[in-house]
């Protein structure tokens, strides 16, 4: 009976219609790097090193994203860099600054600068404004990066460091 019952299921859902959709979704945010961060080759005990806002050194990224869209940026990076042997504690201090332009284009003129905290930050300023081309309302957002490093007495070598730049959308 039991059995009965199940293959009458079965046969009433073979007889149901199926519709093949395929959806093309677009990614919501995109980030490329224009311009990497480049203190340069450094001298021991060559001092402090500047890499400013404007300058050819600094980092370039360029977030591109639907017009309406809002963005959350923070940097985080450690406080000094470190040798690539644990052995050498030589440490090379950092201090780094993050500034952006919503204006829709890369001019560093233009740009705020952001804290240490998680800051929250429209993709186009003013992003009010309606478009009439598909291709206008996927918009740049741009962030630099630049800062300082002080080299005094230490040992030859590599030092690295880990600088995330956390970006997330709503």
């Amino acid at each position: 009976m039991l059995l009965g019952v199940l293959l009458g299921v079965l046969v009433n859902h073979l007889q149901a219609q199926f519709i093949n959709l395929q959806i093309t979704i677009e990614p919501e945010l995109s980030a490329s790097i224009e311009n990497e961060l480049s203190f340069g080759d450094l001298v021991i005990n060559s001092g402090t090193s500047s890499v400013g806002l404007g300058d050819v050194r600094m980092g370039v990224f360029n977030i591109k994203a639907y017009y309406t869209q809002n963005i959350y940026i923070q940097l985080k990076y450690p406080n000094a860099l470190t040798h690539i042997n644990p052995a050498i504690p030589d440490q090379i201090p950092l201090e780094l600054q993050l500034a952006y332009n919503n204006e829709g284009n890369n001019n560093f003129d233009q740009a705020t600068m952001i804290g240490d905290q998680l800051v929250h930050i429209p993709v186009l300023k003013g992003n009010t404004t309606t478009y009439e081309t598909p291709t206008e309302v996927w918009q740049s957002l741009f962030l630099y990066v630049f800062g300082t490093i002080s080299v005094g007495n230490i040992a030859q070598g590599e030092y690295t460091g880990i600088i995330v730049l956390l970006i997330e959308y709503d």
